[in-house]
């Protein structure tokens, strides 16, 4: 299974040589088992048991963990805490936890790596509403984010930008091309 678009570019530009990978949401166990191949030590964490199990036998070198990734306590902080269509995927209080998680499990110096689909997408307002920016399409449900608020709530929590992008054509999937923002974090 090959890794996502933004998995090797975050591995190009922010985290090039072996170092430890948190990733929050790490679903079918792609990016997680990418980054592992490529001499990361890696913890991929998802609340699908499925997935999980899933994940476990790979046998890729990752270690994966089920549970609600906004509720981690680790014994163990990281280099990179890697974030891939995950912050859309939860409730504004879940990112909150979320975000104080991140912050209390990155080690000095790391960065919090993000990949979000936000306001601007097209599907954005499809499907049946929610909130101003919650929607359940197609049975997902999805919380678009605005990137003010976001770039807010983080900066609330103690979180610099480093690195912003938001464009088309970063994650294309099927007919899809979502806007996406793209961010580097790092502890202020």
């Amino acid at each position: 299974m090959s890794p996502t678009p933004f998995a090797q570019y975050a591995a190009q530009f922010w985290f090039p040589q072996p170092t430890n990978i948190l990733e929050l949401g790490c679903g079918n166990g792609r990016d997680a088992s990418w980054f592992a191949s490529r001499g990361h030590a890696v913890v991929g964490v998802d609340l699908s048991e499925s997935a999980i199990g899933a994940c476990c036998r790979q046998q890729s070198g990752a270690t994966f963990q089920q549970g609600d990734f906004s509720k981690l306590d680790l014994d163990q902080k990281f280099s990179v805490i890697y974030s891939r269509f995950t912050l859309h995927s939860i409730d504004a209080p879940t990112e909150s936890r979320t975000l104080e998680m991140v912050r209390k499990h990155l080690a000095p110096g790391g960065r919090f790596v993000v990949e979000a689909r936000t306001i601007y997408d097209e599907l954005c307002g499809r499907g049946t509403r929610v909130s101003d920016r919650e929607w359940i399409y197609e049975n997902h449900y999805r919380r678009f984010l605005d990137p003010v608020d976001l770039l807010s709530s983080a900066r609330e929590f103690g979180f610099a930008p480093e690195f912003i992008l938001m464009n088309r054509g970063l994650a294309l999937w099927k007919d899809q091309d979502p806007v996406v923002i793209r961010l580097s974090l790092a502890i202020a």
